[in-house]
Parts: C-alpha cells; structure tokens; sequence
C-alpha cells in the first residue's frame, strides 16, 4: 500500500539520488522520512508479502478551516480501517463550502429520512471513539464494527499499531485520560500515573487500582518472520 509519505522518498529515487543524499542547510543532515520509495513495486500486479511492501498505511485530519476543529487519526490495510476519534463528543463539522452548496440544501429538505450516502444523518453527524470498517463486508463504510465481539481482536491490533505510529510520530492527539500522553510523556518520566483510558472517568477518576499509560511497542510488523496480524 501507498500513501502520501511515499511520494518524496519515490521522487528522491526516481532522480537517481539515495535517501541520504538529501539534507537541510541548518543540519547537513539527512531528516528521518517515514515513507518508503514505491518505485520497486510500481509493476507489480499481485500482493507482495510484509517483508516487500507495506500493508497498511496512516491517515490524520485535525481541522478543515479553523473552526471546524474535529480530529482523528486513521489506518487502513486491505480488509480494514480504523478511525480514533478523539473529540467524538463534538458534531462531525459541516465544512463552509458544503453547508452553503445546493446539495446539502436539496438533502436537508427532503421528504422521508435524511441520509448522507447510506449514513442516517444522525450516525453521519455523532461518531464513537473508535470506529472499525471491513472493506469485505461493506465498501462504503456504513456500519461500525467498533463493539462487535466477533471483531475484537481485529479492533486490538488496529488500535495498538496506530497507537504505536502515533508515538513514533510525536502525535499531540494520542491521549489518554483526556490529555495528551505525548504532552504529559516528561511529567510520567518523574512518576505521574496516567490511568489506560481514552477519557478521564467521571464516576472514578482517580489513579489508584487502575492500569496506566505507558509509551507504546512499536507492534507493526515488518518482517514475514513477525507474527502475522490479524487483519
């Protein structure tokens, strides 16, 4: 799989440079680029294995315009995606341009039950925490396997290798408690408890006889020789 972060490294490759070769005026250092050269793989026609190409990739979205302020951070792999919603307690945000169009005037107006897509506009407008599509199942991503016992394993796995991504990125927005892990990351190094929880727990929000936060294994496998993941 390709994303954006292959763009450059495939660019740098294409020029007939090496990865290296690249490096800014302050350092005269190479920086650390997560995103691998997809020219090796470009005339391939079948799925490669893990140790050939990548199976999964990353998404983020934080605003759309400043006042639409709704972020998430994604994966996806061939069968699934998974999204963690970190303010889902606010409206999923109508972006200017859509709000004003003619589209969004002809749906709202409708007789009979507002869908966007085959979302009701309810589902559409208030998300979960987590959500978890299969692809196998449902292309067009209508129904959330978040709390699907049959889908729990699949939900760990997704939720632990972005989580790992997350950390190795410096991601602000991988909280726990209600705060950012990253930002509280040198306060836990001199012994502060963070509880193991996306939010802070109104009914028991203290810190003792609870699991608490630590940094994240990077578990993304890499190598055929790694335990296959589950999805």
């Amino acid at each position: 799989m390709v994303s954006f972060l292959d763009i450059l490294p495939a660019t740098i490759a294409w020029a007939g440079r090496r990865d290296c070769d690249i490096k800014t005026p302050n350092s005269g250092k190479s920086p650390m680029r997560l995103g691998d050269s997809a020219l090796p793989i470009l005339q391939c026609s079948e799925l490669l294995p893990t140790d050939k190409s990548k199976q999964h990739i990353f998404g983020s979205h934080t605003f759309h315009e400043v006042q639409n302020y709704y972020p998430t951070r994604f994966m996806r792999t061939h069968r699934y995606k998974y999204h963690r919603n970190i303010a889902y307690r606010l409206d999923f945000p109508f972006a200017a341009d859509l709000y004003a169009s003619i589209s969004w005037e002809g749906i709202r107006n409708k007789d009979g039950p507002i869908m966007i897509g085959k979302r009701p506009l309810k589902s559409y407008l208030f998300r979960g925490p987590e959500e978890l599509y299969d692809f196998g199942k449902d292309e067009e991503e209508v129904k959330n396997l978040a709390s699907d016992k049959d889908y729990e394993d699949i939900l760990g796995e997704c939720r632990g290798t972005l989580e790992a991504w997350q950390y190795q990125t410096d991601d602000a927005w991988l909280f726990r408690d209600g705060v950012s892990a990253v930002v509280m990351e040198s306060y836990i190094k001199q012994g502060l408890k963070v509880p193991d929880r996306f939010e802070l727990d109104l009914d028991n929000p203290g810190t003792k006889n609870v699991n608490h936060w630590q940094p994240p294994k990077d578990n993304i496998p890499k190598s055929k020789d790694q335990k296959k993941p589950a999805w």
